[in-house]
């Protein structure tokens, strides 16, 4: 059988369409769960290039969050509490960094567009040069 050229391969995959990713093998709990709930919320070709990498990243960073928070629910008030408060901290930061460089927030769904702000306001501008005779029903060379 003939080897595949790589034209042929790529045709093969555009045809496919872009495949969901998925958890890596030793990401296991709560962790694989947080990827499979995630994967679901962006259609298959946004999950491209170093996406799955950042999406890794932050499912374990939320079972780190998870784990922490318990230690301090479990004892508020003790000698790690400060240390734990500081963990915890940053890694809210790290999974609200990652979350937003992945488009995962609401923020990334509300734009100017949504909300607005390109809408374009005040009296039309009679500026000749922008439109034309199709804008301002002049005939051109006048």
């Amino acid at each position: 059988m003939a080897r595949k050229s790589a034209a042929a391969m790529a045709g093969d995959l555009w045809r496919s369409g872009p495949q969901v990713p998925k958890p890596p093998r030793d990401l296991t709990g709560p962790g694989k769960a947080y990827s499979s709930q995630l994967i679901t919320t962006k259609p298959a070709d946004h999950w491209t290039g170093a996406a799955p990498i950042l999406l890794d990243r932050l499912c374990r960073s939320l079972v780190a969050v998870d784990y922490v928070q318990k230690l301090l629910d479990a004892d508020p008030s003790g000698p790690n509490a400060m240390q734990l408060v500081k963990a915890i901290v940053a890694l809210n930061a790290s999974c609200a960094g990652l979350a937003q460089k992945l488009r995962l927030t609401p923020q990334t769904i509300i734009g100017p567009r949504e909300t607005g702000r390109n809408a374009e306001t005040g009296p039309p501008i009679a500026e000749p040069l922008l439109g034309g005779a199709a804008v301002h029903d002049r005939p051109r060379g006048h």
